[in-house]
């Protein structure tokens, strides 16, 4: 089984269906919805780096939106392992 965190900021379909998703390919993830792009809790991004994989799903500009933040606060971390 692999193992990920997802962040994602859009509305459409719930964490409830992604992680029904995620179970279809033997993959256990964890879905964090956060209202706020530009900010990422400690404790979240500490769950999640653990794993070693992470993904961000937006509706948004890959450049300064959920994803370019998540990668920023994962450096400001100084976690290297994702």
């Amino acid at each position: 089984m692999k193992y990920c965190h997802r962040f994602q900021w859009l509305e459409g379909y719930s964490q409830g269906y992604w992680s029904l998703k995620a179970e279809e390919y033997d993959v256990k993830a964890t879905v964090i919805n956060t209202p706020f792009p530009l900010k990422v809790g400690d404790k979240v991004l500490q769950e999640a780096t653990e794993t070693g994989v992470i993904v961000t799903y937006e509706d948004h500009n890959v450049n300064t939106g959920l994803g370019a933040t998540v990668l920023q606060a994962i450096a400001e971390a100084g976690c290297s392992e994702v």
